[in-house]
């Protein structure tokens, strides 16, 4: 998910909509994170190694 998709505008124009959206939010709030467990070996990269990587 890219990071500027979390500042999209959200319009609701009917009430329940509205409710369900209040209602998922609070549901989620609730939900604790799963840990992240991978299967293969990762690395992070920056700068001149993610140009080279799509050259």
């Amino acid at each position: 998910m890219a990071t500027s998709s979390i500042y999209t505008s959200v319009k609701i124009k009917k009430k329940t909509d509205c409710q369900k959206l209040v209602n998922a939010l609070e549901h989620a709030e609730k939900k604790k994170a799963k840990a992240v467990v991978f299967s293969r070996p990762v690395e992070v990269i920056k700068g001149e190694k993610v140009k080279d990587l799509f050259k």
